[in-house]
Formats: structure tokens, sequence, C-alpha cells
């Protein structure tokens, strides 16, 4: 990159005293003789300044550790105590509604639930922490749900839900489970 700088300032001033000397007054081309020696300086000064980082190394005939980018996301068992939420949800979908439940994903007391209903799918997030759910979340479960053509959606917090979040949920198909009450999944 310091060979392309320097040549560019240099033709750039070269091409500029040439200008000046076989054409005389001739503004666009000067200008555009003093852009190319100036964008030479601009790359030599982007060369020093980002010489000290270079650019990462990368593998190009290493194998991919997977195929498939979902086989990435982790996927842990449920905690073995039953006090926890998750363990309750699922106890509840198979005991009341009697469906199969898959844990999709688990970290840091939220978990996304894949529900085999005897009529259909769904999809619920459970969110084992005492703060308010958002609309935000609800909105990612909305479009979770949709995207696999599930007819109901669950969220089901430890904590409450915030107003707008209670607002929009209304009509969408999300039923909100607060406060942990899993006895309300029927």
């Amino acid at each position: 990159m310091r060979g392309l700088a320097a040549f560019l300032m240099i033709f750039g001033v070269f091409s500029f005293v040439a200008v000046l000397i076989f054409l005389g007054d001739q503004p666009l081309l000067l200008g555009f003789t003093t852009l190319i020696a100036i964008s030479g300086a601009g790359l030599l000064y982007r060369d020093r300044k980002f010489a000290a980082a270079p650019l990462p190394a990368y593998e190009r005939d290493a194998p991919l550790a997977s195929a498939n980018p979902w086989e990435t996301l982790s996927v842990d068992s449920p905690s073995a105590t039953p006090a926890t939420l998750l363990t309750k949800t699922i106890a509840a979908f198979e005991n009341s509604l009697k469906a199969t439940v898959s844990i999709e994903s688990e970290q840091a007391g939220r978990a996304i639930l894949q529900i085999r209903l005897p009529g259909g799918q769904a999809t619920a997030f459970v969110h084992d922490s005492p703060q308010a759910v958002d609309v935000s979340e609800l909105r990612a479960l909305f479009a979770l749900a949709s995207s696999r053509n599930c007819r109901v959606a669950y969220s089901i917090t430890a904590g409450d839900f915030t107003p707008r979040a209670l607002v929009w949920s209304q009509g969408r198909g999300i039923l909100l489970i607060a406060h942990g009450r899993v006895e309300q999944i029927r």
C-alpha cells in the first residue's frame, strides 16, 4: 500500500507541475492532479495509522466445524432441580396438554421451547427472571411463532409484563403467564 501511496503522491505532484508548464492555467486539471496527490498522502496516512493492527489470517482450506449454522446454538438440558420455572413449565405442558416439549435453547434464565400439541404446534419463551418482559421480546416470540406456523405462543415469566407488552399482545395469539403461574397452562 505504501508503494501505491508514494506513486500517487509523486504522480500528482509531477502532473501538477506539467499542467502548469505546458497547459497554463487549467483549473480542472490542476484540481484533479491536486486530488491525486492528496489521495496518495491519505493512503500513506491510513497505512501508517493502521499498520499496528494487522488483519486476521483465515485458514481457507480448513473444514467447517459444521455445515449447519443452527448446530452452534447451545442446547442444554434443564436443571435437575424441579424448582426452576423451566422444569415446571415443561411438566405443565406435558401433564395438562399432553404435549411433547423440546428445549431449543437455554441460557442465563431464558429458554425457547418447541411444543408439539395434539392439534398443532406452539412455541414458548420462558423467562426465569423477576424483571418485566417488554414488548420487544414479545415481538420476537410472535415472529418466531409466525415463521413456524404455530397456532399459539406462550410467554412465561417469573416476573411481570410491561403495560406496552400487555397491550401489544392482545389479539395476536400470545398467551402471557406472569409470576410463574404455570398452572394456567391449559
